[in-house]
């Protein structure tokens, strides 16, 4: 994986139930939470999206990429769901792996 893109894979909307039954059997699998992710994105469920971007979070495999997801969280609760104070602690969590973070600076 890049250090500065997430894994946006091909969506097929009708494979959404499949990508739930996936994540609900391992919800540990990161190729499946990042399709069920660009799923709710394309079907603009952003509460859903940020549930599994926050589930993401907790299993992200490096630092990198937990930053990155974070920042992708922070964005959907900031432009789609309006959620300021949850897009701050989004922030903050990236400000804790990486004190230098330009864009998690940048809000403070």
């Amino acid at each position: 994986m890049s250090d500065e893109t997430l894994p946006t894979p091909k969506i097929e909307l009708d494979k959404l139930d499949g990508y739930i039954n996936a994540v609900d059997i391992d919800p540990t699998n990161v190729v499946a939470v990042a399709h069920l992710a660009a799923a709710y994105e394309a079907h603009e469920d952003w509460a859903a999206l940020s549930d599994v971007l926050q589930n993401w979070v907790d299993i992200a495999q490096s630092d990198d990429e937990r930053i990155l997801v974070l920042l992708r969280l922070a964005g959907v609760y900031t432009n789609k769901l309006g959620d300021a104070a949850a897009a701050h602690e989004c922030y903050q969590r990236v400000l804790g792996i990486d004190p230098a973070n330009p864009v998690a600076l940048a809000t403070q």
